[in-house]
């Protein structure tokens, strides 16, 4: 078993082992490799059997040889590791044909996860299946959809597959070996590994695992893709299924959404282009980036053709997104198996909308859109002062951030939601849109300080979202000014250069919504005018007053304040605050905002005539008089002409896409301690905190 292989071989012995007897284990790769194949090519119960506990084997060893294999000092590769599997040699001691033993085991992966009657289903005549598939291969092709684990999507819908939990366990052997042998990144700083793509020599593994020449490649897309999609988190109606979430089937949805997650992800990063670029495998594409030809990343983007293929694939997404809270929310015992990947999940999702231009439309239409807010608003907020989930958040933001540029993801949020009330947030009775708002002023006010960095993001999305927003409640609408009065605030403003932009966009998406939604949106408009001295303070912020008051606050002692969160101010979680000279262009980053001088005239021309409507009658002194009688005035011809809607895209840039990889292997390592891949001590992608 893997347990008992875990016990016999422990790292420092094979470490020296590797540093004294090298040829030893050449011998204990070469046998292992050569076992493998042999159970290939002629199969039988006892050979098949030593393959498994050889792919267990490889499983051990293949991180403590990976972890010696670039050189940081030198920056040169281990030699010895590099032509023990890339070097032509001969296989077989009398043959003649001369090979790579690391194009072999992958080959033979690939061979032994469609195996008949070891992975799949023996009848039919899958045995000569599998041969035309290898000799016919044609990448993006499908000829043989019946070798595929599951129903899913293309020729694979609707197919009825036999499920033995055996071909399951077989399975996720040989896909934990194989995501073992793509892990080189975790051994390489960000910058290495930036420039690694740019070197086969640097990640030969996933480079030969993911290349366009490698056979089986297309029925292994569609295979994963059913697995993970068509799992029921429910789980054959079982009540309390949660007491047997160790199931086979179970483990092998993990097993596949960590492996298509990596396979997805990797050899396709942009980098800076290089002047030597000699590798057939490289282009330039209209970017700028260089580029590795991933097969999975180009049938992610061709094989999803069809709105019957993004309906099974986001119907997936939807129903274990939605287990999340599901499963962790309640008190009570819950049908539900609690999904263990969804952070790979997340990574998965963000893959698929950034390279495949059809679902990306299929997940922006109104009743999509209004399916992901409520889970991802529900993980937010459950996890805001949580520091070990804060990569959660980002993730979560970050697909946020690129739905928000498109004009169908603000215009769907006004859907109302009708769903369950989340843990920790205010309760309201109004929009997609007031959910999204909510939860994330949730998270500037009240979650952790580490979250700072993410406040132009959430600010971000505001403004994309803003322009569309057709009726805001008045909960939302407070929580909005709630913003503008912390962010207005001397203690805040002066506490980074930064926060002006944050400011900013915050007077942009208030005037988003006074300029483009004004009749819809009265009770902003009565919570401007509730909060008149905050606005009359920004109407006064001009350069001397602004030093004035930075050196001030420079002079009084640092504290750290609590959290107030409440109709009537808002204040952070504290942080540190090392407070700057304004300039004349920091100011004018808040004062040339069209925001800035809408809410001014605002102020002016309606303040006026509340004082007098009041001032008439007392009585009318309440806000349902008041809303009443702002729904009956108009700003027209008084406001600033309003400008163009402008939305601010994402743009998909090398620091972006060097995280999600460092997030998706930091998922890995950390749930994979139970049988723990890789040693702590030699992770470079990230940074493990041993306690």
């Amino acid at each position: 078993s893997l347990e008992e292989i875990y016990e016999s071989i422990s790292a420092q012995a094979f470490r020296n082992l590797l540093k004294d007897r090298q040829e030893n284990v050449s011998e204990l790769i070469k046998n292992s490799i050569f076992t493998i194949n042999v159970a290939v090519q002629k199969p039988s119960e006892q050979s098949l059997s030593k393959a498994i506990i050889c792919i267990r084997f490889l499983t051990r060893i293949m991180p403590l040889l990976l972890e010696s294999y670039y050189n940081p000092e030198t920056g040169s590769i281990n030699l010895f590791i590099y032509e023990l599997f890339w070097k032509e040699t001969k296989f077989e001691k009398n043959g003649s044909e001369l090979i790579c033993l690391g194009k072999v085991l992958i080959q033979c992966c690939y061979r032994l996860l469609f195996f008949p009657g070891f992975t799949i289903d023996a009848t039919d005549n899958k045995s000569s299946e599998v041969n035309d598939a290898i000799s016919e291969f044609k990448l993006g092709e499908l000829k043989y959809p019946h070798l595929c684990w599951s129903n899913g999507i293309g020729k694979t819908r609707g197919m009825n597959v036999r499920q033995e939990h055996y071909f399951e366990a077989h399975r996720i052997e040989i896909m934990r070996l194989m995501l073992v042998l793509m892990s080189q990144p975790v051994f390489y700083t960000s910058e290495e590994c930036a420039n690694a793509y740019s070197d086969k020599k640097m990640i030969p593994f996933s480079a030969e695992i993911t290349s366009t020449q490698c056979a089986l490649v297309s029925e292994l897309f569609f295979s994963l893709i059913g697995v993970i999609f068509s799992y029921d988190p429910i789980g054959w109606n079982m009540l309390f299924k949660t007491t047997i979430a160790n199931d086979l089937p179970t483990r092998q949805m993990d097993m596949a959404t960590q492996l298509f997650a990596a396979l997805l992800d990797s050899c396709h990063k942009p980098m800076k282009k290089r002047n030597l670029i000699d590798l057939d495998n490289f282009s330039i594409d209209d970017t700028g980036f260089v580029n590795t030809n991933n097969a999975f990343r180009e049938l992610a983007e061709t094989a999803i053709v069809d709105e019957k293929d993004c309906l099974f694939i986001f119907e997936g997404f939807s129903n274990l997104f939605n287990n999340i809270p599901d499963s962790k929310g309640s008190n009570f015992p819950s049908p539900n198996v609690p999904v263990g990947s969804y952070n790979e999940l997340y990574v998965i999702f963000w893959l698929l909308i950034e390279s495949n231009s059809v679902f990306y439309e299929f997940v922006l239409k109104p009743e999509n859109c209004s399916r992901l807010i409520p889970p991802f608003c529900s993980l937010l907020i459950s996890n805001r002062k949580n520091d070990f989930r804060i990569s959660l958040i980002h993730i979560s933001t970050f697909i946020l951030l690129k739905l928000s540029g498109e004009r169908g993801f603000g215009v769907s949020l006004n859907i109302p939601y009708k769903g369950p009330s989340i843990n920790d947030l205010t309760s309201f009775n109004g929009s997609h849109a007031d959910l999204l708002i909510i939860s994330l002023q949730k998270l500037i006010v009240n979650g952790s300080t580490k979250l700072h960095g993410l406040y132009h993001c959430f600010l971000t999305i505001f403004a994309n979202l803003t322009p569309f927003c057709v009726s805001l409640t008045m909960t939302s609408a407070i929580k909005l000014v709630n913003l503008l009065e912390l962010f207005a605030s001397p203690s805040f403003l002066y506490s980074s250069q930064a926060n002006a932009s944050l400011l900013a966009l915050l007077l942009e998406s208030l005037n988003n919504l006074i300029q483009y939604q004004y009749y819809g949106n009265i009770c902003l408009v009565y919570a401007l005018l509730r909060r008149k001295k905050v606005i009359d303070s920004l109407a006064n912020l001009d350069l001397a007053n602004a030093l004035t008051d930075s050196n001030a606050l420079k002079t009084q002692p640092k504290i750290r304040s609590g959290t107030v969160d409440s109709d009537h101010s808002a204040t952070p979680d504290s942080y540190e605050k090392k407070y700057f000279e304004p300039s004349e262009e920091w100011l004018d980053q808040i004062t040339s905002q069209a925001g800035y001088q809408t809410l001014q005239r605002l102020i002016h021309n309606l303040f006026p005539q509340l004082e007098e409507f009041v001032s008439k009658d007392e009585s009318r002194n309440d806000e349902e008089s008041i809303v009443s009688f702002l729904s009956r005035t108009t700003l027209v011809g008084i406001l600033p002409v309003p400008h163009s809607i402008a939305l601010k895209p994402y743009q998909s840039n090398i620091y972006t896409t060097l995280w999600f990889t460092s997030f998706l292997w930091g998922v890995v390592y950390g749930r994979t301690q139970g049988h723990p891949l890789f040693d702590a001590g030699s992770v470079r992608l990230f940074t493990v905190l041993i306690s």
